[in-house]
Protein backbone atom coordinates (compact mmCIF):
# COMPACT_ATOMS: atom_id res chain seq x y z
CA UNK A 1 0.00 0.00 0.00
CA UNK A 2 1.13 3.59 -0.87
CA UNK A 3 2.33 6.20 1.93
CA UNK A 4 -0.48 8.64 0.82
CA UNK A 5 -3.05 5.87 0.94
CA UNK A 6 -1.97 5.07 4.29
CA UNK A 7 -2.20 8.81 5.47
CA UNK A 8 -5.76 8.75 3.92
CA UNK A 9 -6.59 5.77 5.87
CA UNK A 10 -4.72 6.97 9.06
CA UNK A 11 -7.00 10.34 8.80
CA UNK A 12 -10.16 8.68 7.68
CA UNK A 13 -9.18 6.67 11.47
CA UNK A 14 -8.62 9.85 13.13
CA UNK A 15 -12.45 10.73 11.86
CA UNK A 16 -13.86 7.60 12.78
CA UNK A 17 -12.24 8.20 16.57
CA UNK A 18 -13.34 11.97 16.32
CA UNK A 19 -17.37 10.66 15.91
CA UNK A 20 -17.07 7.99 18.67
CA UNK A 21 -15.97 11.06 20.76
CA UNK A 22 -18.45 13.26 19.60
CA UNK A 23 -20.81 11.03 20.52
CA UNK A 24 -19.91 10.19 24.10
CA UNK A 25 -19.37 13.45 25.17
CA UNK A 26 -23.37 14.17 24.03
CA UNK A 27 -24.12 10.73 26.36
CA UNK A 28 -22.40 12.80 28.99
CA UNK A 29 -24.14 16.39 28.21
CA UNK A 30 -27.46 14.68 27.99
CA UNK A 31 -26.77 13.32 31.68
CA UNK A 32 -25.26 16.12 33.11
CA UNK A 33 -28.64 17.62 31.30
CA UNK A 34 -30.96 15.04 33.14
CA UNK A 35 -29.48 16.00 36.68
CA UNK A 36 -30.00 20.16 36.27
CA UNK A 37 -33.53 18.62 35.43
CA UNK A 38 -34.28 17.40 38.75
CA UNK A 39 -33.26 20.72 40.29
CA UNK A 40 -35.19 22.92 37.59
CA UNK A 41 -38.27 21.08 39.00
CA UNK A 42 -37.52 21.57 42.25
CA UNK A 43 -36.45 25.66 42.09
CA UNK A 44 -39.57 26.14 39.84
CA UNK A 45 -41.93 24.51 42.42
CA UNK A 46 -40.60 26.55 45.05
CA UNK A 47 -40.55 30.01 42.65
CA UNK A 48 -44.32 28.45 41.58
CA UNK A 49 -45.05 28.81 45.60
CA UNK A 50 -43.56 32.26 45.98
CA UNK A 51 -45.73 34.18 43.13
CA UNK A 52 -49.04 33.53 44.22
CA UNK A 53 -48.30 35.27 47.48
CA UNK A 54 -46.63 38.15 45.32
CA UNK A 55 -49.24 39.38 43.55
CA UNK A 56 -51.36 38.88 46.53
CA UNK A 57 -49.08 41.92 47.81
CA UNK A 58 -48.92 43.37 44.41
CA UNK A 59 -52.04 43.23 44.22
CA UNK A 60 -53.12 45.02 46.94
CA UNK A 61 -50.70 48.04 45.55
CA UNK A 62 -52.75 48.05 42.73
CA UNK A 63 -56.00 48.93 44.93
CA UNK A 64 -54.44 51.58 46.64
CA UNK A 65 -53.54 53.38 43.75
CA UNK A 66 -57.34 52.87 42.35
CA UNK A 67 -58.54 54.53 45.77
CA UNK A 68 -56.47 57.38 44.91
CA UNK A 69 -57.58 57.52 41.61
CA UNK A 70 -61.07 57.55 42.74
CA UNK A 71 -60.52 60.51 44.49
CA UNK A 72 -59.21 61.99 41.93
CA UNK A 73 -61.67 61.24 39.46
CA UNK A 74 -64.28 62.36 41.48
CA UNK A 75 -63.01 65.80 41.49
CA UNK A 76 -62.07 65.60 45.51
CA UNK A 77 -58.45 66.82 44.95
CA UNK A 78 -56.72 68.47 41.91
CA UNK A 79 -53.78 65.99 40.20
CA UNK A 80 -52.25 68.77 37.72
CA UNK A 81 -49.95 71.51 37.58
CA UNK A 82 -48.60 73.94 35.12
CA UNK A 83 -45.10 73.21 34.58
CA UNK A 84 -42.60 75.02 32.66
CA UNK A 85 -41.26 73.55 29.75
CA UNK A 86 -39.26 76.03 27.64
CA UNK A 87 -38.08 79.43 28.63
CA UNK A 88 -35.48 81.24 26.29
CA UNK A 89 -35.58 85.00 24.82
CA UNK A 90 -36.50 86.37 22.24
CA UNK A 91 -35.77 89.68 19.45
CA UNK A 92 -38.24 92.27 20.51
CA UNK A 93 -40.71 93.00 17.51
CA UNK A 94 -40.48 94.68 14.38
CA UNK A 95 -36.54 95.37 14.83
CA UNK A 96 -36.43 96.62 17.95
CA UNK A 97 -33.36 95.41 19.97
CA UNK A 98 -35.12 94.79 23.39
CA UNK A 99 -35.50 90.86 24.09
CA UNK A 100 -38.03 89.10 25.78
CA UNK A 101 -38.37 85.93 28.32
CA UNK A 102 -40.52 83.47 26.37
CA UNK A 103 -42.32 80.80 28.68
CA UNK A 104 -44.12 77.79 27.50
CA UNK A 105 -46.16 76.28 30.23
CA UNK A 106 -48.02 72.87 29.88
CA UNK A 107 -50.04 70.95 31.81
CA UNK A 108 -48.85 67.73 33.34
CA UNK A 109 -49.66 65.34 36.48
CA UNK A 110 -48.02 67.35 39.31
CA UNK A 111 -45.00 65.80 40.19
CA UNK A 112 -44.91 67.66 43.93
CA UNK A 113 -48.34 65.59 45.00
CA UNK A 114 -47.00 62.44 43.22
CA UNK A 115 -45.95 59.30 45.63
CA UNK A 116 -45.24 55.40 44.68
CA UNK A 117 -45.18 52.30 46.52
CA UNK A 118 -42.62 49.65 45.62
CA UNK A 119 -43.60 46.37 44.31
CA UNK A 120 -42.23 43.00 45.69
CA UNK A 121 -40.70 40.29 43.36
CA UNK A 122 -37.68 37.91 43.16
CA UNK A 123 -34.93 39.21 41.27
CA UNK A 124 -32.81 36.77 39.31
CA UNK A 125 -29.21 36.86 37.65
CA UNK A 126 -28.97 34.15 35.03
CA UNK A 127 -25.83 33.62 33.23
CA UNK A 128 -25.35 31.88 29.75
CA UNK A 129 -24.98 28.71 31.39
CA UNK A 130 -28.12 28.89 32.93
CA UNK A 131 -29.93 27.21 30.11
CA UNK A 132 -31.88 24.28 29.07
CA UNK A 133 -29.15 21.87 27.39
CA UNK A 134 -31.16 20.20 25.49
CA UNK A 135 -31.92 23.11 23.16
CA UNK A 136 -29.29 24.69 20.66
CA UNK A 137 -29.56 27.84 21.90
CA UNK A 138 -27.66 30.53 19.31
CA UNK A 139 -28.07 33.92 20.93
CA UNK A 140 -29.89 36.47 22.00
CA UNK A 141 -30.87 39.71 21.07
CA UNK A 142 -33.56 43.01 21.91
CA UNK A 143 -35.92 44.29 19.93
CA UNK A 144 -38.81 45.58 18.56
CA UNK A 145 -41.94 44.09 16.89
CA UNK A 146 -45.57 44.96 15.96
CA UNK A 147 -48.69 43.42 16.31
CA UNK A 148 -49.61 41.13 12.89
CA UNK A 149 -46.30 42.28 11.81
CA UNK A 150 -43.34 39.40 9.83
CA UNK A 151 -40.50 41.28 10.58
CA UNK A 152 -38.40 42.48 14.26
CA UNK A 153 -36.27 45.24 14.45
CA UNK A 154 -33.16 44.46 16.10
CA UNK A 155 -32.53 47.26 18.83
CA UNK A 156 -29.61 45.40 20.64
CA UNK A 157 -25.92 47.17 20.73
CA UNK A 158 -24.10 45.62 17.80
CA UNK A 159 -27.28 44.75 15.81
CA UNK A 160 -28.19 41.17 14.63
CA UNK A 161 -25.96 38.55 16.28
CA UNK A 162 -23.49 37.30 14.00
CA UNK A 163 -24.36 33.57 14.44
CA UNK A 164 -27.87 33.81 13.02
CA UNK A 165 -29.03 32.08 10.00
CA UNK A 166 -31.87 32.10 7.78
CA UNK A 167 -33.81 29.18 9.32
CA UNK A 168 -33.35 29.55 12.68
CA UNK A 169 -35.83 29.96 14.97
CA UNK A 170 -37.00 32.36 16.74
CA UNK A 171 -38.94 33.09 20.35
CA UNK A 172 -39.51 35.45 22.56
CA UNK A 173 -39.40 33.08 25.52
CA UNK A 174 -37.89 29.61 25.99
CA UNK A 175 -40.30 28.56 28.31
CA UNK A 176 -44.07 30.57 27.43
CA UNK A 177 -43.93 32.23 24.48
CA UNK A 178 -46.27 35.14 24.33
CA UNK A 179 -45.77 37.19 21.30
CA UNK A 180 -45.46 34.38 18.77
CA UNK A 181 -47.60 30.91 18.95
CA UNK A 182 -45.93 28.25 20.90
CA UNK A 183 -47.05 25.83 17.92
CA UNK A 184 -46.20 27.68 15.29
CA UNK A 185 -42.70 30.02 16.11
CA UNK A 186 -41.33 32.05 13.06
CA UNK A 187 -37.83 30.89 11.62
CA UNK A 188 -35.91 33.40 10.11
CA UNK A 189 -36.08 34.22 6.24
CA UNK A 190 -34.28 37.11 5.79
CA UNK A 191 -31.94 39.74 7.35
CA UNK A 192 -31.44 42.92 6.23
CA UNK A 193 -32.29 46.82 7.40
CA UNK A 194 -35.59 48.97 7.25
CA UNK A 195 -36.31 52.57 8.28
CA UNK A 196 -37.87 53.83 11.11
CA UNK A 197 -39.16 57.28 12.85
CA UNK A 198 -37.53 57.99 15.96
CA UNK A 199 -38.85 61.51 17.63
CA UNK A 200 -35.64 63.77 17.97
CA UNK A 201 -37.09 66.99 18.84
CA UNK A 202 -41.01 68.91 19.57
CA UNK A 203 -40.49 72.47 17.72
CA UNK A 204 -43.64 75.31 19.21
CA UNK A 205 -44.66 77.36 15.81
CA UNK A 206 -47.67 78.15 13.05
CA UNK A 207 -48.84 76.95 9.95
CA UNK A 208 -52.18 78.27 7.79
CA UNK A 209 -54.65 76.05 6.22
CA UNK A 210 -53.12 75.20 2.81
CA UNK A 211 -49.43 76.47 3.46
CA UNK A 212 -46.44 74.40 2.95
CA UNK A 213 -44.31 77.25 5.73
CA UNK A 214 -43.91 76.49 9.14
CA UNK A 215 -43.22 79.50 11.30
CA UNK A 216 -40.99 79.20 14.56
CA UNK A 217 -39.02 81.34 16.94
CA UNK A 218 -36.18 78.85 17.40
CA UNK A 219 -32.96 78.50 15.44
CA UNK A 220 -34.22 75.13 14.31
CA UNK A 221 -31.89 75.64 10.77
CA UNK A 222 -28.50 75.49 12.95
CA UNK A 223 -29.55 72.73 15.15
CA UNK A 224 -28.26 69.27 14.63
CA UNK A 225 -32.10 67.48 16.37
CA UNK A 226 -33.80 68.91 12.96
CA UNK A 227 -32.56 67.87 9.31
CA UNK A 228 -33.83 68.15 5.69
CA UNK A 229 -35.76 65.15 5.34
CA UNK A 230 -36.77 65.65 8.88
CA UNK A 231 -40.84 64.28 9.54
CA UNK A 232 -42.63 67.21 11.22
CA UNK A 233 -45.94 66.09 12.39
CA UNK A 234 -48.88 67.72 14.29
CA UNK A 235 -52.24 65.73 14.55
CA UNK A 236 -54.63 66.84 12.09
CA UNK A 237 -52.73 69.64 10.86
CA UNK A 238 -49.85 68.33 8.88
CA UNK A 239 -47.47 65.41 8.58
CA UNK A 240 -44.60 66.32 5.55
CA UNK A 241 -41.11 66.30 5.47
CA UNK A 242 -38.75 69.44 5.83
CA UNK A 243 -37.27 70.25 2.37
CA UNK A 244 -35.81 73.69 3.38
CA UNK A 245 -35.18 76.09 5.73
CA UNK A 246 -35.54 80.26 5.20
CA UNK A 247 -37.55 82.80 6.97
CA UNK A 248 -40.88 84.36 6.75
CA UNK A 249 -42.50 87.21 8.18
CA UNK A 250 -45.63 86.59 10.37
CA UNK A 251 -48.54 89.17 12.00
CA UNK A 252 -49.05 89.46 15.58
CA UNK A 253 -50.31 91.76 18.12
CA UNK A 254 -48.25 93.22 20.52
CA UNK A 255 -47.64 96.17 22.89
CA UNK A 256 -45.21 99.18 21.52
CA UNK A 257 -42.55 100.72 23.42
CA UNK A 258 -45.49 103.38 24.15
CA UNK A 259 -47.51 100.88 25.56
CA UNK A 260 -50.11 101.20 22.82
CA UNK A 261 -51.89 97.33 21.96
CA UNK A 262 -51.14 96.94 18.01
CA UNK A 263 -50.77 94.76 14.94
CA UNK A 264 -47.50 94.75 13.42
CA UNK A 265 -44.66 92.07 11.01
CA UNK A 266 -42.05 89.89 12.76
CA UNK A 267 -39.35 87.75 10.74
CA UNK A 268 -39.64 83.89 11.92
CA UNK A 269 -37.80 80.89 11.40
CA UNK A 270 -39.44 79.03 8.41
CA UNK A 271 -39.45 75.60 7.45
CA UNK A 272 -40.40 74.75 3.86
CA UNK A 273 -42.72 71.93 3.53
CA UNK A 274 -42.84 69.11 0.69
CA UNK A 275 -46.87 68.85 1.68
CA UNK A 276 -49.70 71.36 2.60
CA UNK A 277 -51.40 71.99 5.57
CA UNK A 278 -54.83 70.80 6.05
CA UNK A 279 -55.68 73.14 9.39
CA UNK A 280 -54.38 75.78 11.04
CA UNK A 281 -52.33 75.99 14.30
CA UNK A 282 -50.58 78.88 16.13
CA UNK A 283 -48.00 78.55 18.75
CA UNK A 284 -48.59 74.82 19.15
CA UNK A 285 -46.16 71.81 19.70
CA UNK A 286 -45.03 70.17 16.43
CA UNK A 287 -42.98 66.75 16.55
CA UNK A 288 -40.15 66.41 14.65
CA UNK A 289 -39.00 62.59 13.70
CA UNK A 290 -35.73 61.87 11.83
CA UNK A 291 -35.71 58.24 9.76
CA UNK A 292 -33.09 55.96 11.34
CA UNK A 293 -31.68 52.72 9.26
CA UNK A 294 -32.48 49.83 12.29
CA UNK A 295 -31.05 46.04 11.65
CA UNK A 296 -34.45 44.20 10.77
CA UNK A 297 -35.13 40.15 10.76
CA UNK A 298 -37.85 38.95 8.28
CA UNK A 299 -39.89 36.21 10.24
CA UNK A 300 -42.03 33.29 8.01
CA UNK A 301 -44.73 34.03 10.69
CA UNK A 302 -46.46 36.97 12.17
CA UNK A 303 -46.16 38.68 15.91
CA UNK A 304 -49.68 37.61 18.04
CA UNK A 305 -48.77 40.78 19.93
CA UNK A 306 -46.66 43.79 20.19
CA UNK A 307 -43.70 44.36 22.33
CA UNK A 308 -41.00 47.40 22.58
CA UNK A 309 -37.57 46.37 23.83
CA UNK A 310 -38.40 42.32 24.41
CA UNK A 311 -35.63 40.07 24.84
CA UNK A 312 -35.74 37.43 22.18
CA UNK A 313 -33.55 34.24 21.53
CA UNK A 314 -32.63 32.61 18.64
CA UNK A 315 -32.79 28.84 18.31
CA UNK A 316 -31.25 26.35 15.79
CA UNK A 317 -33.70 22.96 15.75
CA UNK A 318 -31.01 20.66 13.47
CA UNK A 319 -27.32 21.11 13.47
CA UNK A 320 -26.34 23.17 10.79
CA UNK A 321 -23.50 21.46 8.96
CA UNK A 322 -20.28 21.97 7.91
CA UNK A 323 -20.52 25.19 10.20
CA UNK A 324 -17.73 25.56 12.95
CA UNK A 325 -18.61 27.20 16.41
CA UNK A 326 -16.76 29.79 18.87
CA UNK A 327 -16.25 26.97 21.88
CA UNK A 328 -14.63 29.72 23.66
CA UNK A 329 -17.76 31.85 25.22
CA UNK A 330 -17.59 32.47 28.68
CA UNK A 331 -20.38 30.58 30.92
CA UNK A 332 -20.65 33.66 33.05
CA UNK A 333 -21.27 37.12 31.05
CA UNK A 334 -22.93 38.22 30.06
CA UNK A 335 -25.95 38.10 32.88
CA UNK A 336 -29.53 38.57 32.22
CA UNK A 337 -30.95 40.39 35.07
CA UNK A 338 -35.16 40.43 35.59
CA UNK A 339 -37.51 39.61 37.86
CA UNK A 340 -39.36 35.92 37.65
CA UNK A 341 -42.54 35.50 36.29
CA UNK A 342 -44.83 32.82 35.69
CA UNK A 343 -42.99 32.39 32.28
CA UNK A 344 -39.79 32.45 34.06
CA UNK A 345 -39.93 30.63 37.11
CA UNK A 346 -36.72 28.49 38.29
CA UNK A 347 -34.55 31.25 36.24
CA UNK A 348 -31.29 32.34 37.65
CA UNK A 349 -28.21 30.71 39.30
CA UNK A 350 -29.06 33.09 42.11
CA UNK A 351 -32.18 34.97 43.51
CA UNK A 352 -32.93 37.76 45.81
CA UNK A 353 -36.11 39.84 47.28
CA UNK A 354 -36.58 43.14 45.71
CA UNK A 355 -38.73 45.90 46.92
CA UNK A 356 -36.35 48.57 45.44
CA UNK A 357 -39.21 49.84 43.26
CA UNK A 358 -36.30 49.81 40.22
CA UNK A 359 -38.18 49.03 36.57
CA UNK A 360 -39.41 45.80 35.88
CA UNK A 361 -37.24 45.29 32.97
CA UNK A 362 -34.91 42.22 31.20
CA UNK A 363 -31.84 43.48 30.46
CA UNK A 364 -28.39 42.29 29.94
CA UNK A 365 -25.28 43.03 31.56
CA UNK A 366 -21.67 41.98 31.34
CA UNK A 367 -20.70 42.78 34.48
CA UNK A 368 -16.62 41.89 33.14
CA UNK A 369 -16.77 44.76 31.24
CA UNK A 370 -17.67 47.23 34.04
CA UNK A 371 -14.88 48.87 35.74
CA UNK A 372 -14.49 52.04 38.04
CA UNK A 373 -13.05 55.40 35.63
CA UNK A 374 -10.12 56.96 38.50
CA UNK A 375 -10.15 60.25 35.70
CA UNK A 376 -13.88 60.63 35.55
CA UNK A 377 -14.38 59.57 38.71
CA UNK A 378 -17.29 56.82 37.79
CA UNK A 379 -18.37 53.30 37.15
CA UNK A 380 -18.12 52.80 33.05
CA UNK A 381 -21.20 50.07 32.49
CA UNK A 382 -22.84 49.68 36.17
CA UNK A 383 -25.31 47.33 36.62
CA UNK A 384 -28.23 48.46 35.21
CA UNK A 385 -31.18 49.21 37.91
CA UNK A 386 -33.57 46.61 37.92
CA UNK A 387 -36.26 45.59 40.06
CA UNK A 388 -39.94 44.22 40.37
CA UNK A 389 -41.22 48.02 39.45
CA UNK A 390 -43.75 50.43 41.62
CA UNK A 391 -47.34 51.52 41.26
CA UNK A 392 -47.10 55.27 41.11
CA UNK A 393 -50.60 57.19 42.17
CA UNK A 394 -51.22 61.41 43.00
CA UNK A 395 -52.29 62.33 46.27
CA UNK A 396 -53.67 65.19 44.62
CA UNK A 397 -53.99 69.10 46.36
CA UNK A 398 -56.87 71.35 46.50
CA UNK A 399 -55.77 73.41 43.47
CA UNK A 400 -56.50 73.60 40.12
CA UNK A 401 -55.05 75.01 37.17
CA UNK A 402 -56.70 77.30 35.12
CA UNK A 403 -55.83 79.44 31.70
CA UNK A 404 -56.43 83.40 32.12
CA UNK A 405 -57.25 85.00 28.59
CA UNK A 406 -57.10 88.65 28.39
CA UNK A 407 -58.87 90.64 25.54
CA UNK A 408 -58.32 94.36 25.22
CA UNK A 409 -60.95 96.74 25.27
CA UNK A 410 -62.00 99.82 25.20
CA UNK A 411 -60.41 102.89 23.17
CA UNK A 412 -57.57 102.65 25.72
CA UNK A 413 -56.99 98.96 25.40
CA UNK A 414 -57.63 97.80 28.63
CA UNK A 415 -57.56 94.00 29.57
CA UNK A 416 -60.88 92.21 30.04
CA UNK A 417 -59.33 88.44 31.18
CA UNK A 418 -61.39 85.69 32.38
CA UNK A 419 -60.27 82.24 33.46
CA UNK A 420 -61.29 78.64 32.35
CA UNK A 421 -59.89 75.40 33.94
CA UNK A 422 -56.87 74.09 31.69
CA UNK A 423 -56.89 70.70 31.16
CA UNK A 424 -54.09 68.09 30.56
CA UNK A 425 -52.33 68.54 27.88
CA UNK A 426 -52.73 72.63 27.53
CA UNK A 427 -50.05 74.47 26.90
CA UNK A 428 -49.60 78.50 26.41
CA UNK A 429 -46.63 80.65 25.91
CA UNK A 430 -46.42 83.81 28.45
CA UNK A 431 -44.20 86.77 28.04
CA UNK A 432 -42.77 88.40 25.53
CA UNK A 433 -45.10 91.26 23.81
CA UNK A 434 -48.16 89.10 23.70
CA UNK A 435 -50.41 89.23 27.62
CA UNK A 436 -53.11 87.71 26.12
CA UNK A 437 -52.99 84.47 27.60
CA UNK A 438 -51.53 83.50 31.54
CA UNK A 439 -51.25 80.69 33.76
CA UNK A 440 -53.49 80.71 37.11
CA UNK A 441 -55.29 78.23 39.46
CA UNK A 442 -58.52 77.82 41.47
CA UNK A 443 -59.79 76.26 44.61
CA UNK A 444 -63.22 75.10 43.25
CA UNK A 445 -63.01 71.96 42.05
CA UNK A 446 -64.63 71.83 38.52
CA UNK A 447 -67.23 68.96 39.14
CA UNK A 448 -67.80 70.35 42.74
CA UNK A 449 -68.02 67.11 44.33
CA UNK A 450 -69.90 66.73 47.52
CA UNK A 451 -68.63 66.63 50.92
CA UNK A 452 -70.04 63.31 51.81
CA UNK A 453 -68.63 61.66 48.63
CA UNK A 454 -65.23 62.98 49.46
CA UNK A 455 -65.32 61.85 52.83
CA UNK A 456 -66.25 58.40 51.62
CA UNK A 457 -63.13 58.33 48.93
CA UNK A 458 -60.75 59.25 51.89
CA UNK A 459 -61.96 56.56 53.62
CA UNK A 460 -61.92 54.04 51.24
CA UNK A 461 -58.06 55.67 50.78
CA UNK A 462 -57.37 54.60 54.60
CA UNK A 463 -59.06 51.09 53.90
CA UNK A 464 -57.19 50.23 51.32
CA UNK A 465 -53.97 51.33 52.68
CA UNK A 466 -54.41 49.23 55.92
CA UNK A 467 -55.21 46.47 53.75
CA UNK A 468 -51.85 46.82 52.04
CA UNK A 469 -49.97 47.15 55.00
CA UNK A 470 -51.70 43.72 56.64
CA UNK A 471 -50.72 41.38 53.43
CA UNK A 472 -47.63 43.17 52.99
CA UNK A 473 -46.70 42.14 57.23
CA UNK A 474 -47.95 38.39 56.33
CA UNK A 475 -46.58 37.93 52.97
CA UNK A 476 -43.21 39.22 52.71
CA UNK A 477 -41.51 37.06 55.57
CA UNK A 478 -43.08 33.84 53.36
CA UNK A 479 -41.44 35.07 50.34
CA UNK A 480 -38.00 35.58 51.90
CA UNK A 481 -38.19 31.89 53.19
CA UNK A 482 -38.86 30.24 49.95
CA UNK A 483 -35.96 32.55 48.28
CA UNK A 484 -33.86 31.13 51.14
CA UNK A 485 -35.28 27.58 50.27
CA UNK A 486 -34.18 27.71 46.87
CA UNK A 487 -30.52 29.60 47.57
CA UNK A 488 -28.76 26.48 48.05
CA UNK A 489 -30.71 24.86 45.44
CA UNK A 490 -29.45 27.33 42.52
CA UNK A 491 -26.10 27.49 44.02
CA UNK A 492 -25.40 23.60 43.04
CA UNK A 493 -27.45 23.53 39.94
CA UNK A 494 -24.80 26.10 38.81
CA UNK A 495 -22.28 24.08 39.52
CA UNK A 496 -23.52 21.87 37.26
CA UNK A 497 -24.47 23.82 34.51
CA UNK A 498 -20.88 24.58 34.64
CA UNK A 499 -19.93 21.08 33.76
CA UNK A 500 -22.65 20.91 31.58
CA UNK A 501 -21.47 24.42 30.06
CA UNK A 502 -17.83 22.52 29.92
CA UNK A 503 -19.48 19.72 27.69
CA UNK A 504 -20.93 21.47 25.68
CA UNK A 505 -17.47 23.44 24.77
CA UNK A 506 -16.12 20.10 24.33
CA UNK A 507 -19.01 19.05 21.77
CA UNK A 508 -18.57 21.98 19.47
CA UNK A 509 -14.41 21.78 19.64
CA UNK A 510 -14.69 18.36 18.45
CA UNK A 511 -17.39 19.07 15.89
CA UNK A 512 -15.13 21.75 14.26
CA UNK A 513 -12.00 19.00 14.37
CA UNK A 514 -14.44 16.71 12.40
CA UNK A 515 -15.06 19.42 10.03
CA UNK A 516 -11.51 19.96 9.79
CA UNK A 517 -10.58 16.25 8.84
CA UNK A 518 -13.66 15.45 6.25
CA UNK A 519 -12.48 18.78 4.69
CA UNK A 520 -8.78 17.21 4.91
CA UNK A 521 -9.77 14.04 3.57
CA UNK A 522 -11.41 15.19 0.79
CA UNK A 523 -8.62 17.18 -0.34
CA UNK A 524 -6.67 14.51 0.08
CA UNK A 525 -8.19 12.42 -2.42
CA UNK A 526 -9.02 14.74 -5.13
CA UNK A 527 -4.92 14.97 -5.89
CA UNK A 528 -3.24 11.95 -7.12
CA UNK A 529 0.41 11.68 -5.00
CA UNK A 530 1.90 8.58 -6.83
CA UNK A 531 4.49 10.61 -8.97
CA UNK A 532 5.59 11.57 -5.37
CA UNK A 533 4.88 8.20 -3.41
CA UNK A 534 8.71 6.76 -4.66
Amino acid sequence: MSNYQDIINDTKESLRLKKNELQAVKNLLLLADAQIDKYDILIRNIDDSALPLIREVNDSIEEVKAAYDARISAGCRNSLSWELEKSKKVKGILGLLEEYQLQTFTVKNNPDTTESIPFVGIKYYQSPSDRDYGANIIAEFVGDVSYGSTGIVVTSEGGVPSDAQIGDVITDDVDSPSIFSITNLPTIVSIGTTQVLGITTTLVGGISTGSTIFASFEDVGVSTSVNLGSIIERTGIVTASIVGFGTTTVETTFYDVTGIFTTGIVTATALFLSTSSTGYADNAPFTVYDLQTKPLIGLSTSANSGDVGAVFTIIRQEEVKRKKKDFTKSPHAPLRISVVKSSSIGAGHSASFDESGDPDEKVTWNPNKSYYDPVDEKIVNPEPNVGAGKVTYNVGNFSWPTRVSCTPSGPYGSLVCTSSYASEGTSISVGGTDISASTGTTSTSPQNPSNSLCNQLDSAITEKVNLYNSIRSKNVPKIKGLIAASRTLRTQRYQKQTYAWSLLQAQDSIQNDIIDLEDGIDDLEKIDFSEFDV
